[in-house]
């Protein structure tokens, strides 16, 4: 038997939750990206949880080794 489920992708303010969210679970009391960035991880992303995790993590790193 198989089951298939698709699920949509989020909605902006709905990625933006989700970051926040993200950030809010290891303890960040202060905004890691901008409203704008976030929007930007949405646009790129499509709103798809697995990705914005993938976004998310590429520019954190990214931030880490230019500082």
């Amino acid at each position: 038997m198989n089951v298939r489920f698709h699920l949509s992708g989020l909605e902006v303010q709905e990625t933006r939750d989700y970051i926040e969210h993200q950030f809010a679970v290891v303890g960040s009391e202060h905004p890691v990206f901008t409203t704008e960035a976030m929007d930007e991880i949405h646009a790129h992303t499509r709103g798809i949880s697995r990705k914005i995790n993938k976004v998310c993590t590429a520019c954190l790193l990214d931030a880490v080794a230019t500082k």
